[in-house]
């Protein structure tokens, strides 16, 4: 029955320790009753249940603030989000140490570790807010100075166009009009070939002759084509004298042919006449009448007109024909050839091409993707940033189970809090009349903290002071970017806004060249040079309004996420010194037995520490009495203030002209109640004045066998 009462006892102290709103709980809600004030063992099925969701609650937190962070890939985000879901649920519905150190993690979310991962997603947010808007608008800089340099190329073309681009397409696209050329040739060729065919024609001469030699071999003479051969064929004759030559054969031929069928045809006719003199007389008259018929030698006209020198045609045709046909003819084919081998040439002159000497285009190209490797590598640092300092929640965890483990291994760890179980010791003490602790002295306050009260301690406050200072620093450089990134919108906007121009080009450029002549050379000039007649208008209007910067807005959530985050700092700095004492709070309801442990060895280090002090203090006065040395403690201006008061009473508010307590070292102040010696005008704080039983230690030193005599106090006990 003993041992029920004692652990009913022990359950009673634990649950004096939680907080108020934890206590109340169990009576509205039995079953947290249950789960929280229960003993080790008891319970194992719901504590389980509850752990679990417990688990996953966390792990959902853990995944929203930490793995969608990361930026990893679906399946890893997958993988890795089941893998701490399964952890932390499964931990924490069989490990009570895994609970506590997830608790633990709340309360160190509020301290160094979770500050540190707040400002990692401060600058998470300065790179996703101002950085990546900064590079947003650089981008559309780039943009703006490729379309710019684009649109001064254009305007330059247009000026090209105007002026030059019809004369290369003039020179370019000449194509001369040769079907005039072509009816000349034609009709140079038409008129010529009757002339040719006249002078050169073998096939009526190789007639003539035959029918010639026919009438020479009726009439037993010798052929008249032998003697125009002999007269004509000469050895080493030039190239128009043989064509004279060989056209007056032709010529004689022809003459000698038209008598030969002058003769044929008379003859022809004295043979019909007497054939049909024979058929109308009688035979008896007939031979009388009709032998004059048989006079044919009157058709010798030859003989008759002059002989051989009837049908010589060098009398009728003048000298130098041969050589004026030739003429002729070599013209005829020159024309031609001329005609056909007519080439245009021209010689462009080529620049000096430099190098590395690029396009407008080019350049513009080639400058957008520069910036597009630069932001692609500016890219992938920032997601590694933020991945590590994502990483940075993980110190949270790391943090709390480093507390859990100096809370069980070390028993001075963190062991400077004043709790309820510490009074309890302290009124038991004080019933039984053994030295207490409480109230604690004034040198040893700055040691220890009451976690119940709203003063900060003053290690609490320098650490505050400390923090908020660097949190400060920290914000004017976060504030410095937000700046830039606004000055740099700001400037931007201002040229998009006053920096439009519109441009309109009017040009006239006309050329009319006029070729006179109706001729052939005329029709040949006019083809080739028609294409240098044009007429060219240019009405062009160009705006820059697409080359102007177009910058991206900065994101007023995302600076609102900035100092609010920055906001959540400082508040965690003021109130960390609140929240850090529920780490104790955790710990001590999971592990109340080493919590009473703890406690104890505080109380009793705590009474030896006292006992200590004042013993020191004893030796450190007798020692400087001892050596003559109290009075050296004196300052000048002290002693004069003191020898002086009227005179040098106004020294009183200098540092250096301040007396202090003989024991604590204290400077006198005026708004503290202080005792004075009146003997050697030394001081003590009333506090100390009662700890040394109101006797100066300048006056009269403590002795040897007075230390002696002081006996340390008895250990607290449970």
């Amino acid at each position: 029955m003993g041992k029920k009462a004692k652990e009913l006892k022990q359950r009673i102290e634990a649950a004096k320790n939680l907080p108020k709103f934890l206590r109340t709980s169990g009576r509205y809600c039995p079953w947290v009753k249950k789960l929280i004030f229960s003993k080790r063992g008891e319970h194992p099925v719901a504590k389980a249940i509850a752990g679990f969701f417990f688990g996953a609650v966390l792990s959902a937190i853990f995944y929203q603030f930490i793995i969608k962070e990361l930026e990893f890939t679906p399946l890893t985000t997958c993988i890795l989000s089941l893998t701490i879901l399964l952890f932390l649920s499964v931990g924490c519905a069989i490990s009570s140490q895994l609970r506590c150190t997830c608790l633990l993690t709340f309360p160190a979310f509020c301290g160094r570790a979770g500050r540190g991962a707040l400002k990692a997603l401060v600058i998470a947010y300065v790179i996703a807010g101002p950085v990546t808007n900064l590079t947003a608008n650089t981008k559309e800089v780039i943009r703006s100075f490729a379309c710019t340099v684009t649109l001064t190329y254009n305007l330059t073309k247009t000026r090209f166009v105007l002026m030059f681009k019809p004369f290369q397409e003039a020179l370019m696209g000449v194509k001369v009009d040769t079907s005039e050329i072509k009816e000349t040739l034609n009709s140079v060729r038409d008129l010529a070939v009757p002339i040719v065919n006249e002078i050169e024609e073998k096939k009526e001469v190789k007639i003539l002759k035959e029918v010639n030699d026919y009438i020479d071999e009726l009439q037993n003479e010798t052929k008249r084509s032998w003697k125009i051969e002999l007269k004509y064929t000469k050895p080493n004759l030039t190239r128009f004298k043989k064509i004279e030559g060989d056209y007056f054969a032709k010529l004689e031929h022809r003459c000698e042919g038209v008598l030969s069928a002058a003769d044929s045809k008379c003859k022809r006719v004295f043979k019909k006449a007497e054939d049909g003199c024979y058929e109308t007389l009688h035979w008896a008259v007939s031979y009388l009448v009709c032998w004059v018929m048989k006079l044919d030698f009157v058709c010798n006209v030859v003989g008759m007109l002059g002989g051989d020198s009837s049908c010589n045609a060098a009398r009728e045709i003048s000298s130098g024909f041969g050589s004026g046909y030739t003429y002729m003819v070599d013209s005829k084919s020159m024309l031609a050839s001329e005609f056909k081998t007519a080439r245009i040439q021209y010689q462009i002159q080529k620049p000096n091409i430099k190098i590395d000497i690029r396009g407008a285009a080019d350049t513009a190209k080639a400058v957008v993707k520069e910036f597009q490797q630069k932001k692609s590598f500016v890219d992938s640092i920032i997601v590694m940033v933020k991945r590590v300092l994502t990483l940075v929640f993980v110190k949270i965890i790391i943090n709390a189970q480093k507390y859990q483990d100096g809370y069980l291994a070390n028993i001075q760890f963190d062991n400077v809090y004043i709790t309820k179980y510490f009074r309890k010791i302290d009124a038991r003490r004080k019933e039984a009349e053994k030295h207490t602790l409480l109230p604690l002295k004034k040198m040893e306050k700055s040691g220890f903290i009451d976690p119940h009260s709203l003063k900060l301690f003053p290690k609490e406050k320098s650490h505050v002071m400390g923090q908020s200072i660097k949190i400060i620093l920290e914000m004017v450089t976060a504030t410095t970017i937000v700046l830039i990134d606004r000055l740099f919108y700001e400037s931007l906007d201002l040229i998009r806004r006053h920096g439009k121009i519109e441009y309109h080009q009017s040009g006239i450029h006309d050329l009319i060249i006029i070729v006179d002549g109706t001729g052939m050379i005329a029709n040949v000039v006019r083809s080739v040079i028609k294409n240098f007649n044009f007429r060219k208008r240019i009405e062009e209007d160009y705006t820059n309004e697409f080359c102007l910067p177009k910058p991206r807005y900065p994101e007023w959530s995302i600076t609102k996420k900035i100092y609010g985050t920055y906001t959540i700092i400082f508040v965690m700095i003021i109130i960390e010194g609140y929240i850090q004492r529920v780490r104790r709070m955790i710990c001590a309801f999971f592990y109340p037995k080493r919590e009473k442990k703890r406690v104890l060895y505080l109380y009793n280090e705590t009474l030896k520490q006292r006992k200590g002090f004042y013993k020191y203090m004893k030796k450190k006065v007798r020692r400087i009495m001892r050596e003559n040395k109290l009075t050296q403690d004196i300052s000048y201006l002290l002693m004069l203030r003191l020898k002086f008061p009227n005179l040098f009473g106004w020294l009183k508010w200098f540092e250096n002209a301040k007396r202090k307590c003989l024991i604590c070292g204290e400077n006198e102040k005026k708004s503290r109640e202080q005792y004075e010696c009146p003997v050697c005008l030394y001081i003590y704080c009333l506090e100390c004045w009662n700890d040394i039983d109101k006797t100066c230690y300048a006056c009269n030193p403590p002795s040897t066998d007075e230390e002696a005599s002081d006996e340390d106090p008895q250990p607290a006990e449970r």
